[in-house]
């Protein structure tokens, strides 16, 4: 059951409150007298609180409360959605009473490495039927480690910065789709392979065919990151943390590079929260001494390679 904007209006204007445990004793009554089971599935936590911290972390933590009192009925479950960061949040930072309970009740999280995300994007193209004739795979074959492999590697090229130091085109997207937390999604790979394959028609349309083997080019994947970069900035970043908004585009073209002293004069007295903050939703990567743009936000920002200060000793950026 979804609410629009707000419960019903019985949870808000009855005089008297609600008898919660009283109610959910009937409830499990009820589906034990039908027999029948009911699962209440919560999802897009992360998105219940957005820019109020403090409520969040409150809010979240009596939902895990209230999770322990469904663990004792069986024909009334309730399974909830957390993204990693916002469980380890609510449960660490303050401590939580019995946390093994809810604990044993949890999934492991779910991690996308980098061969389940080969499998998901080979399995996109799996579909498309003059793709699999041209390049020489399929749908039965595609999940086969060795077959998506060397299908990636028919569709887009080896490298997409060509140079003998330089990595693979697969390593090079897995470096650009991760955020500051390290995590990749299959909807920020999505969004950049779909972005690429766009670009790719569009200089099709113009009668820049790519002469090239494979059917996207490295221009175009390297265009369709600009693209994801941007809307990342635009449609995730500023739209789901708006009292970030403006801190985040000051890093416009900034160094990716920033420590301390830097931070300060770029983001003000309030540096260190803004920057925990920034950390938080994976828009700054925490380095020893240094916080670091992910590439994947680079772009988007028009953000430089390199650091805002000088180094004892030169490092490679990437």
């Amino acid at each position: 059951m979804a609410f629009d904007g707000a419960p019903p209006a019985i949870w808000t204007t009855k005089p008297e409150e609600v008898d919660f445990p009283a109610l959910l004793e009937m409830i499990v009554a009820a589906l034990n007298a039908s027999k029948r089971r009911c699962w209440i599935l919560v999802d897009r936590l992360d998105a219940a609180f957005i820019d109020n911290p403090p409520l969040e972390r409150k809010a979240l933590r009596c939902l895990l409360i209230a999770y322990k009192d469904f663990m004792g009925h069986k024909p009334l479950r309730l399974k909830l959605f957390f993204r990693t960061d916002l469980y380890d949040t609510v449960v660490h930072d303050q401590g939580f009473r019995e946390l093994t309970h809810v604990a044993d009740r949890a999934s492991p999280p779910i991690i996308w490495e980098p061969d389940k995300l080969l499998q998901m994007i080979m399995q996109r193209f799996a579909v498309n039927d003059p793709v699999c004739e041209r390049y020489g795979f399929d749908r039965a074959t595609i999940d086969d480690p060795d077959v998506r492999q060397a299908a990636f590697f028919s569709v887009f090229p080896g490298q997409i910065d060509v140079g003998q130091k330089k990595g693979d085109s697969w390593t090079w997207i897995c470096n650009r789709i991760r955020d500051g937390n390290g995590v990749r999604t299959p909807r920020d790979l999505h969004g950049l392979v779909s972005k690429a394959a766009q670009k790719e028609r569009e200089q099709l349309v113009l009668g820049n065919g790519n002469d090239a083997p494979e059917l996207i080019s490295a221009g175009a994947v390297k265009a369709g990151l600009s693209d994801l970069s941007g809307d990342k900035i635009n449609t995730s970043l500023v739209a789901e943390n708006p009292s970030l908004g403006p801190s985040i585009k000051f890093f416009t073209k900034q160094k990716a590079e920033q420590n301390s002293h830097t931070l300060e004069k770029l983001l003000g007295k309030d540096w260190a929260n803004i920057v925990d903050q920034c950390v938080r939703i994976g828009f700054l990567e925490k380095l020893s001494d240094s916080w670091k743009v992910p590439m994947l936000y680079r772009d988007g920002l028009d953000i430089v390679q390199g650091a805002a200060f000088q180094k004892a000793k030169a490092l490679d950026d990437e």
